[in-house]
């Protein structure tokens, strides 16, 4: 988990939230760290760079052939 998400738009919820994260030093380190861990999971360079091979060595549809 790297985010607060809450169930409904409320003030009392928000306000909540954020008051655990002003509390938790542990709380915001693991955010943090969690965010971290996804950033570089979902966005590196080389993961990018071979996503973009596959695609442009992927087959070209032919026009009219409902592809």
């Amino acid at each position: 988990q790297c985010a607060v998400l809450l169930g409904e738009s409320s003030t009392a919820l928000l306000t909540e939230a954020m008051q655990d994260l002003v509390e938790s030093a542990a709380l915001r380190t693991r955010y943090a760290q969690a965010a971290h861990r996804r950033f570089l999971d979902r966005y590196q360079l080389e993961r990018h760079l071979d996503a973009w091979e596959n695609l442009l060595k992927s087959p070209v549809a032919e026009p009219g052939n409902g592809r």
